[in-house]
């Protein structure tokens, strides 16, 4: 799906209706979520750059060893912000716990993130 419509500032992006545009667009959104069950997004404007970087820096931070990973901002359930060790989370409780690790942050014009002791450049892709 094309979310192009959706990086003008314009239309519901600025508070207004939707534009015809950003109406089709989340009509495909529906209709394939709906037949599929998932969606593949292009025109986001991420770059095939970005993509690099980002999993270059994620592999960084979960390659820390566990030692370096304890220097991390842990988890805060307060802010949904932070570093959550491997199979420290359950979404469903009365199930064995999630087999990820997760490092969350939020949007940086709402929120100052703790990156601290993450890799070099980690806070800087993040953001």
């Amino acid at each position: 799906v094309d979310l192009s419509s959706f990086l003008v500032d314009e239309g519901c992006m600025i508070g207004k209706d939707p534009t015809p545009a950003q109406l089709e667009t989340a009509a495909a959104i529906d209709t394939v979520c709906r037949q599929h069950g998932f969606l593949y997004l292009n025109n986001f404007g991420v770059t095939a750059e970005d993509a690099r970087l980002a999993f270059d820096k994620s592999k960084e931070l979960f390659g820390l060893s566990e030692a370096e990973k304890q220097g991390l901002r842990r988890y805060d359930p307060a802010t949904n912000t932070g570093f959550s060790g491997y199979a420290t989370e359950s979404l469903n409780k009365i199930r064995p716990p999630d087999m990820k690790e997760a490092f969350n942050v939020r949007a940086k014009e709402h929120y100052k993130n703790d990156y601290s002791g993450a890799p070099a450049g980690f806070g800087d892709m993040a953001e």
